[in-house]
Parts: C-alpha cells; sequence; structure tokens
C-alpha cells in the first residue's frame, strides 16, 4: 500500500505497489479523502511509503502532521518528505517575498534538512538520503532559466546542498512487537523454586 499525503500533485505512478491513494487537506487532483494531515484516520502501521509533498512546509502543526505520517508507515516503510530549502535562493528571496508578494508560496516554513533530521529520529525514522534540484533562481521568466540551465548541472555535480527543494528519504527503524505466545520466553523467565529443605554449600578454603 502507498499512501500520498500531497499539498500538490506528485507522480509515483512506476512504484511497483498496486495500491496508491491521495490524503490532502484540500481538493487538489484524485484525492480520495480531505483529511487534516495531523490527524490521519488511518490505523498504525499500514502504509508501505508515505510521501509528504511540501505537507510540512504549509501546515499549522507540523510535528504533528510528521508524527501522524510516522505512525501510519509499517516497520522498514519509508517515509519520503520534500520541502523547500531555506539555503537556497529560494530561500533568500522568501525573505522578501513574505512581506512584498501576494503569492502564498512566499508564506511557507522553509523547514530544514537539520530540523526535519531531528524530527524523524524523534519519532523512529532513520534518514537515508537526501537530493537537492532546481538551483536556479525562482523567477518565471523562461529565457533566463534556459540560459541559466548549466547552474543546475553544476550545483548537481558538486551535490551542493544549495537546491531550492530537497527530497528526504527516511526508513522507519522501529520492529514490530512478537505476536503469538511464546513459550520458550515464559519458560526462560519462570523463577527457579527449590526444592523443600534444599540447601545451597558454602564454598570455602579446605
Amino acid at each position: 500500500m502507498v499512501l500520498k499525503t500531497l499539498n500538490t500533485d506528485i507522480q509515483i505512478d512506476a512504484a511497483p505497489q498496486m495500491h496508491k491513494f491521495t490524503l490532502a487537506p484540500f481538493i487538489s487532483g484524485k484525492v480520495a479523502a480531505l483529511v487534516e494531515m495531523d490527524a490521519l484516520p488511518l490505523p498504525a502501521d499500514v502504509v508501505d511509503i508515505a510521501v509528504l509533498h511540501h505537507i510540512l512546509d504549509f501546515s499549522d502543526y507540523p510535528h504533528e502532521a510528521l508524527k501522524e505520517s510516522a505512525r501510519v508507515v509499517q516497520a522498514s516503510g519509508q517515509l519520503v518528505i520534500v520541502g523547500f530549502n531555506p539555503w537556497s535562493l529560494f530561500g533568500l528571496w522568501r525573505l522578501v517575498g513574505r512581506y512584498f508578494l501576494s503569492n502564498p508560496i512566499w508564506s511557507c516554513r522553509c523547514l530544514s534538512v537539520g530540523r526535519i533530521t531531528d524530527w524523524l529520529r524523534f519519532v523512529g525514522l532513520e534518514p537515508e538520503k537526501v537530493t537537492y534540484g532546481a538551483f536556479r533562481p525562482p523567477i518565471q521568466t523562461a529565457g533566463v532559466l534556459r540560459r541559466m540551465g548549466f547552474v543546475d548541472r553544476f550545483m548537481a555535480r558538486c551535490h551542493l546542498p544549495f537546491g531550492n527543494y530537497y527530497v528526504l528519504t527516511a526508513r522507519k527503524i522501529r520492529l514490530r512487537p512478537i505476536r503469538g505466545r511464546q513459550e520458550w520466553l515464559a519458560k526462560a523467565m519462570k523463577p527457579v523454586k527449590l526444592a523443600p529443605g534444599a540447601q545451597f554449600e558454602k564454598k570455602g578454603k579446605r
């Protein structure tokens, strides 16, 4: 089972899992249900892969949303987080855009990879890989973006953490509880009873 919890659409149709569905706080594309991201209507440990596409950037309660996503991911499952990088040209332009521009994208939280990594370990997930992308300035002039294509190629080859967005992959490391009765464990933990009149011989020098 694959869960997609998204603010905008992201394509994972090539994944080998059979069942995929999308949950979102508002109608966006093929949404299976409208939900609050900090209170998912799912039982624990039922999802193989959960993709949070800018959910933490725009959620009113990002830490609770992350905890809920970690809860529904099963043991050894994966959580993929897509977010805006504050240490980028987008992050710098956001400092001005949030006060002077009306586009809601500039009001995002822009949480750093370091902070998200700390949160992930707190909820029982281990970060595995971080990929950065879109190193060019966040402008809409197509001609300028084409001429600056070399910036993306150069920065990607150098693996520098200054992309406008990041994709962080983490794996749930909490083990599932042992199911069923474990007779050998019960016997091993059962206290030993001494026979009536049994005494321990004190060892000493003869």
